[in-house]
Formats: C-alpha cells, sequence, structure tokens
C-alpha cells in the first residue's frame, strides 16, 4: 500500500501574510499554490513539502517529520532556501521570478509571479489528444527556445544548473513567452544524500553525464 501524500494547506489558509486560494500543482517535492499578497495581487505560492520525507494530516499546518529522516529534511530544506535566494536574484523573462522566500511552519516558502498559461508538456499532450501532427510552428518553437537559452545563459552566470529542463518545465504563457520552471535544488540534495529518493534526473531528458554517479555537472 503506497504511503498517502501529506495534505496541501486548505484555502483561506495565511502564511507570512499570503492567503492560500487553491492548489494548482504539487510533486514528490513541494505543492504550488494560487494565493494573494496583502494586496489582493494573485502570486504562485511554492511550499517545501517532500512526500517520501514528510507527513501532514488535512488541516494541519506543520509538517511531521520522523526523527530518522529529519537531517536529509533539513539539508533538503536549506537547499530550497537557498534556491530561493539565488533566484530572487536574477531578473529575467524567461526565468521564473522569485518576489520572496521565507521560513514558517518549520518548512520554506518560496513566493512566485503567477503566470498564465501552460508548459509545453500541457501542449503535447494535448496535440495529441486531438490528433494534431503539430504543436507550434516551426518560427514559433525557434522563437520559445532563444528565449529559454537566454535565460539558462543568465543562470549559468549566477553560478546555478538547471540540471531537469524537460517540456514539464518550459512554462508557455498566453502571450507565447517561454520561462523556466522548477530549478529543483532540494531534488538535487536529496538524490545526492539518500538512495531511497527517485534520481534527479529525468529519464530520456537528462544529459549523458547525469547518468553516470561520477559525471561532472557544469553548464554545458
Amino acid at each position: 500500500m503506497s504511503k498517502p501524500k501529506p495534505a496541501p494547506l486548505p484555502p483561506g489558509t495565511v502564511v507570512g501574510g499570503y492567503q492560500v486560494v487553491k492548489k494548482i500543482a504539487a510533486g514528490g517535492f513541494g505543492v504550488v499554490y494560487l494565493a494573494e499578497d496583502p494586496d489582493k495581487r494573485l502570486v504562485a505560492l511554492k511550499e517545501y513539502l517532500p512526500a517520501s520525507l514528510a507527513e501532514r494530516a488535512p488541516g494541519e499546518l506543520i509538517p511531521r517529520v520522523k526523527p530518522d529522516k529529519q537531517p536529509l529534511y533539513r539539508l533538503g530544506l536549506k537547499s530550497f532556501f537557498e534556491e530561493g535566494r539565488s533566484l530572487a536574484q536574477i531578473a529575467h523573462p524567461s526565468v521564473v521570478s522569485v518576489l520572496n522566500f521565507f521560513r514558517e511552519n518549520e518548512t520554506v516558502y518560496m513566493v512566485m509571479n503567477y503566470l498564465q498559461g501552460d508548459t509545453l508538456q500541457d501542449f503535447i499532450v494535448t496535440a495529441r489528444d486531438l490528433k494534431r501532427d503539430k504543436v507550434f510552428r516551426e518560427s514559433t518553437i525557434r522563437s520559445l527556445f532563444d528565449e529559454i537559452l537566454r535565460g539558462l545563459r543568465i543562470v549559468h552566470q549566477y553560478k546555478m544548473l538547471h540540471l531537469d529542463i524537460k517540456p514539464a518545465n518550459i512554462f508557455i504563457t498566453n502571450e507565447n513567452k517561454a520561462v523556466l520552471l522548477d530549478f529543483g535544488a532540494a531534488r538535487e540534495v536529496l538524490s545526492k544524500e539518500g538512495n531511497f529518493i527517485r534520481p534527479m534526473y529525468t529519464p530520456g531528458f537528462a544529459a549523458p553525464e547525469m547518468y553516470r554517479r561520477d559525471g561532472s555537472l557544469g553548464p554545458w
């Protein structure tokens, strides 16, 4: 029997002055909510909540972590916080904007611009379901990838690596602009420290050196 996932924060919950409207996404390492800031502007609120390490019952705020998993939880927490700190320094239209990051409820929250649109993955799946041959025109694809590469160059200038570029982490806004999402620093730390965590790379999308334990990683 699979372990139940930690419960997301219910609508109306206030953390760090931001009020949760609803959950919009959840993965193995966190939950993303649509939220309102104190001025009622919509933002995306990402909570560090690794499903393999933490438990939380509906209605609770603080994740429960067993003592033997505390060191790994804290390590991932620190990395998630550092990811927020690093991304907050970057101002580029093709890199997700971090507006704020803070500690509360024994975890960390990252506040980002709320983007309207869909991931490239969503576009591909929808096109497949509708039995369309093409998702985008070639000229559109060239333009989107140029934007992503320009954003990635800025990321590398800040000594960061994304490590998980794939269609699910490329967001296409309603204005047809491409934005890199999910830098996954916490995932990197967790995968290095414990073999019970799934690998940090996505098979089929990762660079060859990421499949080897001794592979040297860099902007290349």
